[in-house]
């Protein structure tokens, strides 16, 4: 019997602030996860289909990125609201 995986969708602060919790749930292959950034899906954290398969699993993603057409290489990476500085 197969369990079909949910999909949850976070926004990337929250990401970042429960994300030990996010890839806990992901590794246990029942969720995935879509990471947003002002309402847009940036990023999807899932398990890989073999995730037992330490062979099958290296070098599994090759080949399966795909650039964003807004992806800008020179834009910062994050805006100033994403940080939250140390005193």
């Amino acid at each position: 019997m197969t369990t079909k995986t949910k999909r949850k969708t976070v926004s990337v602060s929250d990401f970042k602030t429960h994300c030990t919790e996010y890839l806990k749930a992901v590794e246990s292959g029942n969720q995935e996860i879509e990471i947003t950034r002002h309402g847009k899906i940036i990023a999807v954290a899932m398990a890989p289909e073999n995730a037992n398969d330490s062979l099958n699993f290296l070098g599994a993603g090759q080949e399966t990125a795909v650039v964003n057409e807004s992806y800008d290489a020179h834009a910062p990476a994050f805006d100033d609201t994403e940080w939250e500085m140390n005193h």
